[in-house]
């Protein structure tokens, strides 16, 4: 079983596990590379990706940065960058790359000029965590809230921002927040792919001018208890009561795999 080709069939390649993450990349070496504005790539781990038959040819493009073609038709396989073992395939290559959906766009500070992509994905560039700009669609956005907002609503935050297809985005935030993330959050993020310092722990006071708000989602009692800031927009409240990793009353993989299925639930009725 294969997951993609190139044009001619030589190079096929088959993925296991999940991706790191998919994104459209505004480079000038990936653009030139496969002659797209922008290029949509999926991360892996090295050792999630197997080339079956024929292997792509690489080159060094950059030091310790590999791009891959097929030697047969020349169609863009995969940039490798050495550094973090992992390996990113290019969408269209995919034989159905439907499956997969962009959370984000990266080296925006690269991107071309006239040709923008109607979303509402953060816009990243080489040397942000945080979005420069986010994209012009409209969204609906939830706040996550817990008092502290340092593990829980972070974990929300990320998972919903990964498992929408755009039309809603995430946020959170706490009404005492501790001012860092959870040391246990931290690992978890970084083992499923993400970049713990692209999230931090704030205040809900930051959302007062900030987007307007659709939902307010309160992850714990005393959140739920607690009177909210004016935000911008006509939230709804909802209360999602789950145990507090951070306090040792249940695994982060535990809450994170509950926070899921609410969250696949949401969008899916959303």
């Amino acid at each position: 079983m294969t997951d993609g080709r190139c044009l001619c069939g030589a190079v096929t390649f088959a993925v296991v596990g999940q991706p790191l993450w998919v994104a459209h990349c505004h480079c000038e070496s990936c653009r030139r590379q496969t002659g797209s504005i922008p290029a949509t790539f999926v991360g892996y781990e090295d050792s999630c990706v197997r080339y079956p038959n024929t292997s792509p040819q690489e080159y060094e493009s950059s030091p310790g940065i590999f791009r891959a073609f097929c030697p047969n038709c020349g169609s863009a396989i995969h940039y490798r960058p050495v550094h973090r073992e992992e390996i990113h395939l290019y969408l269209g290559i995919y034989d159905d790359p439907a499956r997969y959906r962009a959370s984000k766009h990266v080296f925006y500070d690269e991107h071309v000029a006239g040709y923008e992509l109607s979303d509402n994905l953060p816009r990243f560039t080489a040397d942000t965590r945080e979005p420069v700009a986010w994209g012009s669609q409209p969204s609906r956005n939830i706040l996550f809230l817990c008092t502290g907002n340092s593990a829980r609503s972070i974990l929300a935050e990320a998972l919903t921002n990964r498992m929408s297809t755009g039309g809603i985005r995430a946020y959170s935030a706490g009404s005492q927040p501790t001012g860092a993330i959870n040391s246990g959050a931290a690992t978890w993020l970084s083992k499923q792919g993400y970049e713990p310092t692209a999230f931090r722990s704030k205040s809900w006071d930051e959302f007062t001018t900030g987007p307007d708000i659709t939902w307010v989602i309160t992850l714990c009692d005393s959140a739920a208890a607690e009177t909210c800031p004016m935000l911008p927009g006509k939230a709804d409240r909802i209360h999602w009561g789950l145990p507090d990793p951070a306090a040792g009353d249940i695994s982060f993989d535990a809450v994170a795999e509950e926070l899921s299925t609410l969250i696949q639930t949401f969008l899916a009725s959303h």
